[in-house]
């Protein structure tokens, strides 16, 4: 009974824990950042950062995932993040407007919280291309009234 004791109190000892009070922050928002294609996801410079409020009942997550198309993608309009509420499930922010036309560029999330932001996600595995500035269509050439 004694070495059963010693062997459990060793075991004891073996397990790390946290400290008192440790609380993993909640997420309030995902930026959603566009990078490079070459160079270190984790250092390189964005090229346009869009950041989007989400919340445990938000319509941009608990959503099921979207196969990853084949070949590549032109011109994305959401992201696909998983969901920091419920495991297994997404969240798909907005992916930045604005950008210029470029090839094999590549995304990577951050999450936000009151405690601050988390590391940068790994960069997504699909690269994606920008084909041209999405802008307004240009204004009618006229408007009558009819009867």
């Amino acid at each position: 009974m004694k070495y059963l004791l010693l062997t459990l109190f060793a075991l004891l000892l073996a397990v790390p824990s946290f400290a008192q009070g440790t609380t993993v922050a909640v997420p309030t928002d995902i930026d959603v950042i566009v990078i490079a294609a070459t160079g270190d996801p984790a250092t390189l410079a964005p090229l346009a950062t869009r950041r989007t409020p989400i919340a445990a009942g938000s319509p941009l997550c608990n959503q099921a995932a979207i196969q990853a198309p084949v070949g590549t993608l032109v011109n994305p309009t959401v992201a696909q993040v998983p969901d920091p509420f419920l495991a297994g499930r997404f969240c798909r922010p907005p992916t930045p407007i604005g950008l210029a036309t470029a090839t094999a560029l590549r995304l990577v999330a951050v999450y936000n919280s009151a405690a601050g932001p988390s590391g940068r996600s790994p960069a997504g595995v699909l690269p994606f291309d920008i084909t041209g500035t999405l802008v307004p269509p240009a204004a009618p050439i006229s408007v009558d009234a009819r009867p």
